[in-house]
């Protein structure tokens, strides 16, 4: 059976993981404002909040007791979410040949 969240762990694991919604939206929103609009400044910022969600999904794992096939899974999900925006980009790109994606600069 399943281990409920103890007590004085439950608004630590709220607020992470709501710390996780955020700095995964952060990570992808800035990182695809970079690529429109050609700064690398930004790009920085897109890696700081990746930076911030691998802390929070650290933290939920801790708060949650992850262990066996949830750690892995958690592990395994927050490394995709780095590739994924990437991923999404280069299909934006290739899929609207005619847009004004196209003469941005595409590399990473």
């Amino acid at each position: 059976m399943l281990e409920p969240v103890a007590l004085k762990d439950f608004f630590a694991t709220f607020f992470t993981s709501a710390l996780i919604i955020m700095a995964g939206a952060s990570y992808a929103l800035l990182f695809a404002w970079s690529k429109l609009t050609q700064n690398p400044q930004l790009k920085y910022f897109a890696y700081a909040a990746y930076i911030v969600l691998l802390i929070a999904v650290g933290l939920l794992t801790q708060y949650a007791h992850f262990t066996g096939h949830w750690l892995i899974l958690s592990w395994v999900m927050v490394i995709g979410y780095f590739f994924a925006p990437i991923a999404i980009w280069h299909l934006c790109v290739r899929t609207h040949p005619s847009s004004t994606l196209t003469t941005r600069n595409t590399n990473e």
